[in-house]
């Protein structure tokens, strides 16, 4: 917990542009190799704007890190308490990191035969992505609409014992059983 709380506040700090303070530095600790492992395993196009980044520009850097962390932290949590939906975000992370990779191959190609065979492949990877977007996006709604399901029957509950609630609010409004209690 202590953990997440520090990364919250480099956060916080980070976004009202304030330096961090020494102790804080995301790039002193075990974070930024859990994140350059995150970038390695997932995000691997990504690997060396990110390095380049680190001399280019540390500050930009750093708040890349954090930021990552805080997206490794989430998807921690959500493997651990939605494991279907976790499997299908890592899977949608490594298809936006093929689109990119490819989409940076293609502007990079320049005989037209590789532009075509590129292109071909990024539109099957586009299509597995948008698959698994909307894979995404039916789980959320089975996820809603289960909660639709509680909160409906918890007005139906609540209609059905509506005369014992107003009771109990006219009691406690008018103080009925002041002094009754335990204490």
């Amino acid at each position: 917990m202590k953990h997440i709380v520090k990364i919250i506040i480099i956060s916080l700090i980070i976004g009202l542009g304030l330096p961090l303070p020494i102790m804080a530095q995301p790039t002193e600790s075990g974070i930024e190799k859990a994140v350059m492992e995150f970038v390695e395993t997932y995000h691997p196009s990504h690997l060396k704007e990110i390095k380049h980044l680190k001399v280019a520009d540390p500050g930009q850097y750093e708040r890349e890190v954090v930021e990552i962390w805080g997206h490794i932290e989430e998807l921690k949590v959500l493997r651990k308490e939605k494991p279907e939906l976790y499997e299908l975000e890592i899977r949608q992370e490594k298809l936006e990191d093929k689109t990119h990779g490819l989409a940076r191959g293609y502007q990079a190609v320049k005989n037209k035969k590789e532009k075509l065979k590129i292109k071909e492949q990024l539109e099957e990877v586009v299509g597995e992505q948008f698959d698994t977007r909307e894979a995404i996006k039916e789980y959320e709604l089975k996820q809603m609409e289960a909660e639709l399901d509680q909160v409906k029957e918890k007005l139906r509950q609540r209609r059905a014992n509506k005369n014992m609630i107003v009771d109990q609010r006219l009691n406690q409004l008018l103080n009925i059983n002041a002094g009754l209690g335990w204490e």
